[in-house]
């Protein structure tokens, strides 16, 4: 039984989760405000901005903390692959589908990656599906439709 009021699981910090609260407002404010900002600017220029300024903040804080950002040798391959799956295709293709859905709608599509993820691993990856597999896709589709339907007039 613990006596300190303030004592919490191990690896929890007041930090940790004030960066968690502040990454989830961040993330979750971006759709609406590039919705927003689309009708000022074209589409490409909006990410094109933010890929700078996030690339000066990570290059700022590596500078202050003294750390390299060069991979392991041998990883250039799979990182020029992953940035431009990951980011480039990510922030290009979310960016053109704010043109023609809501805000809501492409924040809903976006966030269904881990569903069309676990499809694909089956055939590409080899991966057996399991019947608890089975459920967290059924679940997750099943909740697509339903907000889907749901938005739907009829």
């Amino acid at each position: 039984m613990a006596t300190n009021a303030t004592s919490r699981a191990p690896g929890v910090s007041v930090q940790g989760l004030g960066f968690l609260v502040a990454t989830s407002l961040m993330w979750g404010f971006n759709w609406p405000l590039v919705k927003y900002l689309l009708a000022a600017l074209p589409p490409f220029s909006i990410r094109a901005a933010s890929g700078l300024i996030g690339t000066a903040l990570v290059l700022a804080i590596a500078l202050a903390r003294r750390e390299s950002l060069m991979p392991p040798r041998g990883q250039w391959g799979r990182l020029c692959l992953a940035a431009s799956l990951n980011v480039t295709a990510w922030m290009a293709l979310t960016t053109l589908s704010l043109l023609w859905l809501r805000a809501s709608e492409t924040t809903i599509l976006a966030y269904t990656l881990p569903i069309w993820a676990s499809l694909l691993a089956w055939p590409l990856l080899g991966e057996r599906p399991t019947p608890a597999r089975g459920v967290g896709l059924v679940l997750g589709l099943s909740g697509i439709v339903l907000l889907v339907a749901h938005g739907t007039p009829g």
